[in-house]
């Protein structure tokens, strides 16, 4: 924070997105670190590509050892054009084509089913190669004692019963084909966890799941178990508690597996989120009918997504610790009402128009719907740890990956 700081003094165009090198290294460093030392060699974080596309982001995770997790052939070209091996991804995703499939398969990727079709779609390129494939198996746990999860939902779409038919079709058929590799269990169970419980939880399904696959399927040898993401952001205080939640999941996932067992975790919006800054400047100021403000902005909400997931914050001007002074909305000109990016802080003076703002917590999905809106509202940099600010070209890396979508 407090290199961005010091980038006032630029003359920064706005509104423009800064990504910290240093800030993405140390939420890396706040997972690994957590991890008991009899795991960390059985321990992988598979980065969730989609909260963030750009190359320096993918670049420097990948120096620090984290491997990455796509959910399109679009994110698994993105990952290779960036320099991550096939043996470095986790595929996961529901329909995806048949081309898709054979690149990662021949890239030794892991591909998790979470429907019968995949499934068939594998076999069939493994009829076709007869190289062995890397599978696990998304797996829908009954959640029904966590009821505020979004994911105990029986309209949740991710994930094959245990119990069905599906899984115990995908389960034989590994068993009697020695060119099958299927070790890894996969689940993903919450959005936005700021407590070990549910995730405990799950493992404990698991470990039970594992046992019965191994009564009635014994060539089966699952050892890795992967948990998926979802942990939370929400404060500027998580950070301390966040670490005590990776060591809660992985002393409990030591307990009832051991160390030869594999923890695979894909966070995404935790690792990028607080590395992305947003430099934007006052558009206008409006009061409100109960006394408050409208800090309009020139950063907008196609961009910085405004759902109650987002947590956005005002860095600069800080905000006062009390409740006393300039009660303000930090706001785009959207005309939405519910276009708001900042619902409620509170400053000592109203900026002027012109005023520069910076918002913190702008790392994750922000510039990838950029891409998706097919154009790039934000400017974008690069704040390395050697404190050179780095201008990244808006799109260069999507449009080559888009160029070999043809020949995939």
């Amino acid at each position: 924070m407090e290199k961005i700081l010091k980038l006032l003094n630029l003359d920064i165009e706005t509104p423009h997105l800064i990504y910290s090198e240093d800030d993405l290294i140390r939420s890396v460093n706040s997972i690994k670190f957590s991890i008991p030392t009899v795991l960390r060699k059985n321990f992988k974080i598979h980065y969730a590509l989609k909260s963030c596309y750009r190359p320096l982001v993918l670049d420097s995770l990948r120096k620090n050892g984290v491997n990455i997790e796509v959910m399109s052939q679009l994110e698994y070209l993105i990952a290779r054009q960036n320099g991550f091996s096939g043996d470095q991804i986790i595929c996961n995703g529901i329909g995806r084509p048949t081309e898709f499939l054979k690149r990662a398969y021949l890239d030794k990727a892991y591909i998790i089913i979470d429907s019968l079709g995949d499934f068939q779609k594998a076999i069939q390129l493994l009829e076709k190669y007869d190289e062995e494939i890397n599978l696990g198996i998304r797996v829908k746990l009954d959640l029904s004692k966590f009821p505020t999860s979004p994911y105990s939902r029986d309209s949740v779409k991710l994930g094959i019963i245990p119990s069905s038919n599906t899984f115990n079709h995908i389960l034989t058929n590994c068993h009697s084909n020695s060119l099958i590799n299927l070790d890894m269990l996969h689940v993903h169970t919450t959005i936005n966890e700021t407590s070990s419980d549910i995730y405990k939880y799950a493992l404990l399904q698991l470990r039970d799941l594992i046992l019965n696959i191994e009564g009635n399927f014994p060539h089966l040898k699952i050892t890795k178990i992967n948990i998926g993401g979802g942990f939370g952001m929400k404060e500027e205080s998580f950070k301390d508690n966040s670490e005590s939640i990776f060591k809660q999941i992985s002393d409990y996932f030591l307990d009832i597996f051991g160390k030869e067992f594999t923890l695979i975790i894909e966070p995404g919006r935790y690792l990028v989120n607080k590395s992305g800054y947003v430099f934007t400047r006052v558009t206008d100021i409006k009061e409100n009918i109960n006394g408050s403000f409208f800090i309009f902005v020139d950063a907008s909400t196609n961009v910085l997504i405004p759902i109650p997931s987002a947590s956005y914050c005002l860095l600069y001007p800080q905000n006062t610790k009390s409740k006393g002074y300039f009660s303000v909305a930090i706001v785009d000109g959207i005309t939405s009402p519910d276009n708001i990016i900042i619902s409620r802080t509170y400053l000592d003076n109203l900026p002027n128009i012109g005023d520069l703002l910076i918002l913190g917590n702008c790392g994750a999905y922000t510039d990838v719907l950029s891409e998706f809106w097919a154009f790039n509202p934000f400017l974008v940099s690069f704040l390395n740890s050697q404190d050179e600010l780095i201008f990244q070209n808006s799109r260069i890396h999507i449009d080559e990956a888009r160029k070999l979508l043809i020949g995939i």
